[in-house]
């Protein structure tokens, strides 16, 4: 994120949805985070993998005509730390209070701990654990490390029901989940094990570090098809070398004796392959991997910001000043513009750039950098589809504007639901957040652990 602040108001916000949405993940979570930089795909509003082709997003959020909020869903939780993770492709989705690292929840502001999954579907509560729920593990299936016993367990997503257990060693931890496989990771023998949800008891396949890079942490690829740890990529459920990425290592792995550049794979269609100074020199570069011939698929960009926007046809980035964005080309690798601006929010519809100038939001033209939209400051982006970006603007209400039209035209506006708490400019966290979670729209209040969701 950029470093440029937000009033006061809206940084109370900003943060509430960063907690929100930093979480959401497409195919499985992994814990920890990554110390290289990563670009922001198209059409997402934060930080994380997925694919950059905004005609893929789930569509829910394209919502052209006004809609209204349901009713409001009381949750068990509530805290001023909170995180709300889509887990299925039918809305359901998980939240819990607690301190964000994914340990026990234990918040005295909280008037309960744990995790709850909730069908947004039908704004109904499925069931409620007092265990921090860290992700999907395959389809109808989740999975948790636990404390007290410490093990590892999976339970049917619908349901709660217990699946299958296992205890993890004294310096073990679950590290990932995704597509019916748990990876955890002993921290003090440098080692992993991949284990099937359907056999927790055993690993189907281990690592153990070697010449100095540990597979501490790993990272999922491909909507966990792959693995990259410490010594390459592999195939999650087989343990055999990938097809590509044997230079690849985990980002919180160590790198190779004698390098000067780390070398990291991610994503999930396409997979990208970022080149990192290890002393922190310069921005690095970011290429689309062909993963089947293990060759470039793109020019190499230098995108390697906090603030870069991955589009089909083109990659915006922002620079070390904040003070630019500047506009490449995948094919041809060549500057396209170059103009004032501060970070990069998403790309829609591919024709669309959405930014920041400083505080205040901005809509650019995809094909010159040309201003379309000016917004006023504090206004932050809290959804996208492939036509319509919907922005808070600070004052409890959503404005929809349609990315499509040559002036980023008002769709419509909709105040907070009925009930819900005002910005309180004494309370630590946000009153209301709003964001995209799940394909949908919602509004959480995490104080009182009240949810709405916006129906067309």
């Amino acid at each position: 994120m950029s470093p440029l602040s937000a009033s006061p108001r809206s940084r109370r916000r900003r943060v509430g949805a960063l907690a929100v949405a930093v979480l959401i993940v497409v195919g499985g979570l992994v814990l920890g985070t990554r110390l290289v930089c990563l670009p922001r795909l198209a059409g997402l509003s934060v930080a994380t993998t997925g694919t950059p082709d905004a005609s893929a997003l789930v569509p829910g959020v394209d919502l052209l005509a006004a809609p209204h909020w349901s009713e409001p869903l009381r949750t068990s939780l509530g805290g001023t730390h909170f995180e709300l993770t889509d887990v299925a492709a039918d809305a359901l989705v998980l939240l819990g209070p607690g301190d964000l690292t994914w340990t026990h929840f234990d918040t005295t502001d909280a008037p309960a701990r744990g995790s709850e999954v909730i069908d947004l579907a039908t704004m109904t509560s499925l069931w409620h654990s007092r265990e921090p729920w860290g992700g999907m593990t395959g389809p109808g299936v989740l999975g948790a490390e636990t404390g007290d016993p410490h093990e590892v367990r999976v339970v049917d997503v619908r349901t709660g029901t217990t699946i299958g257990a296992a205890p993890l060693g004294a310096d073990e931890t679950v590290v990932a989940l995704a597509g019916g496989w748990v990876v955890t990771t002993d921290m003090v023998a440098s080692s992993l094990c991949v284990r099937a949800v359907t056999d927790l008891t055993r690993c189907a396949w281990t690592q153990t570090a070697g010449s100095g890079t540990g597979p501490v942490l790993p990272d999922l690829i491909g909507r966990g098809t792959w693995l990259e740890t410490g010594s390459g990529v592999f195939d999650l459920a087989t343990g055999a070398p990938a097809s590509f990425g044997a230079d690849g290592t985990a980002a919180l792995a160590d790198a190779a004796p004698g390098a000067d550049t780390r070398i990291t794979y991610s994503g999930d269609d396409p997979v990208y392959r970022v080149v990192s100074p290890l002393d922190y020199s310069g921005p690095g570069t970011t290429q689309r991997w062909d993963t089947a011939t293990d060759a470039a698929a793109s020019a190499a960009l230098p995108l390697c910001q906090p603030g870069a926007c991955l589009g089909s046809t083109i990659a915006v980035t922002g620079d070390d000043t904040y003070s630019s964005l500047t506009a490449y080309s995948w094919e041809t690798g060549r500057q396209l513009w170059q103009v004032a601006g501060s970070d990069c929010r998403a790309i829609v519809g591919g024709s669309t750039v959405l930014a920041l100038h400083g505080e205040t939001p901005v809509a650019l033209s995809a094909a010159t950098g040309s201003t379309l939209w000016t917004g006023d400051p504090g206004e932050t982006l809290v959804a996208t589809g492939t036509r319509v970006a919907v922005y808070d603007s600070g004052n409890g209400r959503l404005v929809a504007r349609d990315a499509a039209s040559p002036d980023l035209a008002e769709l419509w506006m909709i105040g907070a639901p009925v009930g819900a708490p005002v910005d309180d400019p004494s309370s630590i966290g946000p009153s209301l957040v709003f964001s995209q979670i799940a394909g949908h729209v919602v509004a959480f209040a995490p104080v009182s652990g009240t949810l709405w969701v916006l129906r067309p």
